[in-house]
Order: C-alpha cells, then sequence, then structure tokens
C-alpha cells in the first residue's frame, strides 16, 4: 500500500530530524520535536504554505498531527523542517554570541558555560 510506505519514510525521516513519532496505522502521525515547541514549528511551516495540526490540549500541545501526503508533499515538508530547525539553531547562536558580545564579563562567562560541554563518557573526575 502506497500510504504505509510514504508514512513510513515520513515516519523515518521525522524521526532523524529529532521528532518522536508514534507508532501509526492511519494517514497521519502524530509527531514531537525533543527540543521546539510544536506551535512554533506549526506556525513556522503555515508561512511556508504547510498546513499540520497543532493539537493545543494540555496533554497533547507538545504534538503535530501530521497528514500523510505523496512523497513529493512529504519530501517538502521534510525539507521544511530541516530548514526550519537550520534557521532556529542559527538564531541562538547568533543570539549567544550578541549576548557575549555586550554582556559584561561575569555574565558571559555564565553564558560560556552553557555554550560548553564535556565529551562524552567524560565525568569531570580526575
Amino acid at each position: 500500500n502506497k500510504v504505509m510506505a510514504t508514512r513510513t519514510a515520513l515516519s523515518g525521516s521525522l524521526a532523524e530530524l529529532g521528532f518522536e513519532v508514534l507508532p501509526s496505522s492511519a494517514n497521519f502521525v502524530y509527531a514531537r520535536h525533543q527540543d521546539r515547541e510544536a506551535a512554533m514549528l506549526a506556525a513556522a511551516l503555515r508561512e511556508r504554505a504547510i498546513i499540520v495540526r497543532h493539537l493545543k490540549g494540555p496533554r497533547t500541545s507538545s504534538w503535530l498531527r501530521i497528514t500523510v501526503g505523496t512523497d513529493a508533499q512529504c519530501a517538502a515538508l521534510v525539507k521544511a523542517l530541516q530548514d526550519i530547525l537550520q534557521e532556529m539553531i542559527s538564531r541562538r547562536i547568533n543570539a549567544d554570541f550578541h549576548f557575549l558580545n555586550t554582556s559584561p564579563h561575569s555574565e558571559k562567562q555564565t553564558a560560556l558555560s552553557r555554550l560548553s560541554f564535556s565529551p562524552v563518557g567524560r565525568t569531570g573526575q580526575s
């Protein structure tokens, strides 16, 4: 079935972008991003003329309902989400660097500590 194949491909692509995708047997999937708000993603997609449903209930507000369309429509959705997520990352990095360049020294140190990371497996113990 074409819808099943497209849904499987869409779910995989969304997962690669950091989305949790619930198992589905329907012509839609429920997905939420691990780091981004569903409302922001839905609004950014709408600006690109891609409509997904943002679920606004108290238990569902982090989820998007995404209809499985054609392969081309799903590819356009995935490409738009890639661009949106990259733009969000770029805006955050630019905001952090602007803050670092305009803040007093103590605030810069705090911001730098938020940006730094430890290599995987390191616990900070000597």
